[in-house]
This record gives C-alpha cells, sequence and structure tokens, in this order.
C-alpha cells in the first residue's frame, strides 16, 4: 500500500509540474509575441525610436526566458530564433522594415511552435 501512495504521489507531483511548465511558457510566448506585435507597429509608422525601445524590451525579456527554453526545446529552435532576433535587431538598426517585418514573422511561428511543443499530447509524450 506504502508504494502505491508514493507512486500515486509521484504521478501527482509529475502532472503538477507539467501544468505549471505549460502555464509558463504559454505566458512567456505570449509576452513575446505582444511585444513583437508592439514593435511591428512602430516599424510600420517608420517610428525607429519607438521601434529600438520596443526591441530593446524584447532582447531584455528573451534574455530572462531563454534559458528556460532551451531546457524544453530543440537547440537549433532556439538557435534559429536568436538568428531572427539579431536581424530584427539589425534591421530596425538600419531603419529597413521589410527586412524586420520577414524576420518578425519567423520569429512570431517559432515562438508560437514553442506552446505547441509544450502542450500534453500523446505525440508530444512519446
Amino acid at each position: 500500500m506504502k508504494a502505491f501512495f508514493t507512486a500515486a504521489g509521484i504521478f501527482l507531483l509529475i502532472i503538477i509540474l507539467i501544468v505549471i511548465s505549460y502555464i509558463y511558457t504559454n505566458k512567456s510566448t505570449n509576452d513575446l509575441l505582444a511585444l513583437l506585435e508592439e514593435n511591428e507597429k512602430f516599424v510600420a509608422k517608420n517610428d525607429w525610436e519607438n521601434a529600438k525601445i520596443a526591441m530593446e524590451k524584447f532582447n531584455k525579456l528573451w534574455e530572462q526566458k531563454k534559458e528556460f527554453f532551451n531546457t524544453l526545446i530543440n537547440h537549433s529552435t532556439s538557435d534559429t530564433l536568436e538568428i531572427c532576433i539579431s536581424k530584427m535587431n539589425f534591421a530596425v538598426k538600419n531603419h529597413s522594415s521589410t527586412d524586420f517585418l520577414r524576420e518578425k514573422n519567423i520569429a512570431g511561428l517559432l515562438l508560437s511552435c514553442f506552446k505547441d511543443m509544450q502542450k500534453v499530447t500523446i505525440s508530444n509524450i512519446l
């Protein structure tokens, strides 16, 4: 009976950790996506000073979150996002709206994929 309760406790702990991880990942990616959308508005208006400030906010938040993401996702996906962020920074610095929008769309897609990767589904478990 003791073994049953121990196994049930461990199982419950695992479920709780999965739920917490999913909630944190979902909130983090939503925050990052919101900053990208905000930055897109500044770029569309050619407001490069505010775009630069918004990119700095995004970079700061990404630096806080990327260590957590690196533990959960494939590093090649994270590396691809890092490259997109670097190109977005370069595009803002050089006032290139088309380059920024291209990289922003790729980064947005990758961040959306992060959420999908963390959903508890049979394919993610297997």
